[in-house]
């Protein structure tokens, strides 16, 4: 595997470790947000205010972290220089927010900050050897790969390689959220996993290093 496609699977490892932690601290997924805009319709209809206002922020500031990628980066292809501005922003960030959450104040701060990030980290790379690249959500992956894998196997089209970069994105995003359940035994302070998600944005910043 290409070292790009290794930094690509570490991008979604970290997202899925962030998506489930995110629905245990303030009850909703930052990561993709189909689901979140039938939630703001179910909340109205229930009148539930404060829940409805919640995912309004979620979606709202998603975008805002893209629309902020859309300024700094030129084209759709992988911008390496932008993508250590971004995960130094990461960095610092969720560093940040772990040391609000143990000064007890992190809460708010996190739902402010998650979504706008994750925003951010999916329009780093929008397409990479001619597929679109995602590392935040798995929708797009499960269409595209079970599509070609239909294609491929009616011998239409050799799409190995794509199957292959579709596949490999859904398992990380899974693993990533696996990899949450022991630590939640261990470490239940939210804090930890912020300082943990921090070193994690570190770590992917070393597969950037200038060649």
């Amino acid at each position: 595997m290409e070292k790009k496609h290794w930094f690509f699977n570490f991008l979604t490892f970290i997202a899925g470790l962030i998506n489930i932690f995110a629905i245990y601290y303030i009850g909703a997924p930052v990561t993709h947000h189909t689901g979140n805009l039938t939630q703001v319709m179910f909340r109205h209809s229930q009148n539930d205010w404060n829940l409805l206002i919640v995912f309004l922020l979620a979606i709202f500031l998603f975008f805002l972290g893209a629309f902020v990628d859309g300024l700094l980066f030129e084209g759709l292809d992988f911008n390496r220089q932008g993508a250590r501005t971004v995960l130094r922003l990461l960095f610092l960030g969720f560093l940040c927010l772990g040391i609000l959450d143990y000064l007890g104040k992190g809460e708010k701060a996190f739902l402010l900050f998650a979504p706008f990030a994750l925003g951010m980290q999916n329009a780093i790379v929008l397409r990479q050897d001619g597929c679109v690249v995602r590392t935040t959500h798995m929708t797009g992956y499960l269409t595209d790969a079970g599509y070609l894998l239909g294609q491929w196997v009616k011998g239409v089209a050799k799409e190995r390689k794509r199957i292959r970069l579709f596949l490999q994105g859904i398992f990380f995003f899974f693993l990533g959220g696996v990899f949450f359940v022991p630590l939640s035994f261990l470490f239940p302070a939210p804090f930890y996993y912020l300082f943990l998600i921090s070193l994690l944005y570190f770590i992917a910043l070393g597969f950037l290093k200038k060649k």
